[in-house]
């Protein structure tokens, strides 16, 4: 009876060592090999944009209160103020080549440029738009479905969205609104998809319409598609979800370090080629995946940073976080 009570409790001890080691290998491992760009002005950062090695931008602000647009002529050692506007934040900017930009923010906010950024010009699209969108709906992301026409999708507060067809001179625009919160956008060989707040859709050119796939519980902050079939996309709540039928049907890839000290908070995903990836969220977080999302390794920065976005050039990475910082991160070491 004692060697058995014996052998139960060493046996017991094995296993509770089994599970500490365990949970010791899949602690995510802290990532401090990276550089710190800084502005000149304490904001949150909402998106970083280089268009050479030495020519970037950053978007950012307060809700309600202010938008800034910085430039860098020197890789992100000094940056300069080039647009500032009161009472509205400013969250994502694009060039369609090195002359001609457009910046957009809070309350449908859209700006060009024609000069490299040196100025900008306010467009105004209220007018065109229905009453209840005036003073609700941000732009989040935008895409070149030609070399004529941008789309771009808005939403704010996880009840409104709407996806805009825009020409390129900034002319003529059309818009349809949704009932959810739109944020992702991508596009592949003219396919178009969408996500958002519980929704996925596709987008049709020729009736200027999307058309819903999927609905959900779960904010789909980012998608990607690899072909007009391979989708992939990535949950606010800390899921990647794939399809391989073009969004009809849809599979949870499960996080692996599941004893992670911290939950997954996701709220950016950015593939870099046919294969690597790169999702970023709160308190620091870093994914990084070398087989189409298949796996992520997991990195926490020190700091842990709510990170808000990612660029990327010439196999840097660029993260828009807190306090007027910008984490400079080299894709090597995230394959190391």
């Amino acid at each position: 009876m004692l060697n058995n009570k014996f052998e139960l409790k060493n046996t017991w001890l094995i296993l509770l060592m089994l599970a500490t080691v365990s949970c010791a290998k899949q602690k995510p491992k802290e990532f401090s090999n990276y550089e710190t760009l800084q502005l000149p002005k304490e904001i949150i950062v909402r998106q970083t944009l280089f268009i050479s090695d030495k020519v970037g931008f950053v978007v950012g602000g307060k809700r309600s209160n202010h938008g800034y647009l910085y430039k860098t002529t020197d890789g992100g050692a000094s940056w300069e103020l080039k647009y500032d506007v009161d009472d509205y934040n400013l969250y994502v900017i694009h060039f369609m080549d090195s002359l001609n930009g457009i910046l957009c923010g809070e309350s449908m906010r859209y700006y060009y440029t024609q000069d490299g950024g040196e100025s900008w010009n306010r467009q105004f699209m209220w007018p065109n738009l229905p009453q209840m969108q005036k003073d609700m709906s941000d732009f989040k992301k935008i895409v070149e479905y030609n070399d004529t026409t941008l789309l771009m999708v808005c939403g704010d507060d996880y009840n409104e969205g709407v996806l805009f067809r825009i020409n390129t001179n900034h002319k003529n625009w059309t818009f349809e609104e949704k009932d959810a919160e739109l944020s992702g956008l991508t596009i592949y060989n003219q396919k178009v998809f969408v996500s958002g707040f519980g929704y996925v859709g596709e987008y049709d050119f020729d009736a200027d319409s999307v058309y819903q796939k999927e609905q959900h519980g779960d904010f789909y902050v980012a998608i990607h598609a690899f072909s007009e079939t391979d989708l992939l996309m990535a949950g606010n709540e800390g899921k990647f979800y794939q399809s391989k039928d073009g969004g009809e049907n849809w599979n949870v890839v499960d996080r692996k370090s599941k004893l992670s000290t911290k939950r997954w908070i996701i709220n950016d995903m950015l593939f870099l080629n046919d294969n690597e990836g790169v999702a970023i969220g709160n308190y620091g977080l870093i994914l990084y995946s070398s087989n189409k999302g298949e796996d992520w390794k997991e990195f926490r920065l020190p700091e842990k940073e709510m990170l808000y976005s990612i660029s990327t050039q010439n196999d840097n990475i660029y993260l828009a976080t807190e306090k007027g910082k910008i984490i400079k991160v080299k894709l090597a070491d995230l394959r190391e």
